[in-house]
């Protein structure tokens, strides 16, 4: 089940960002977080880059999987898959649900 965050976003950004160390390819741009997946602790946030910010290009959004370590991590830890578009980022987690037993998409 896709579901709005339940107040974690403040504690997945804090891990995120002692996570996401230089080198891994989201280091240093700013997240705000839509979604959680509540099989698999999958988020999506949206990629607030400073080029969206500017109107330059459209937001993307991404599916990163936090590793909940509380420790800068070595790329490409946390794993994530970058979208051009929500509804593709939508499809990923949902795919990630309805892979549990008991469980199909909602779509």
């Amino acid at each position: 089940m896709v579901a709005g965050y339940r107040g974690l976003a403040p504690a997945i950004a804090a891990d995120l960002d002692r996570e996401i160390a230089p080198g891994h390819a989201r280091h240093g741009i700013s997240l705000t977080f839509w979604l959680e997946c509540g099989a698999c602790d999958d988020v999506l946030p949206r990629l607030d880059d400073e080029n969206a910010r500017t109107g330059k290009v459209r937001y993307r959004v991404a599916v990163v999987h936090p590793v909940w370590s509380r420790n800068s991590e070595t790329p490409p830890w946390p794993f994530t898959v970058v979208f051009e578009q929500v509804l593709d980022a939508l499809d990923r987690l949902e795919t990630c649900f309805g892979s549990l037993p008991g469980h199909g998409h909602t779509r």
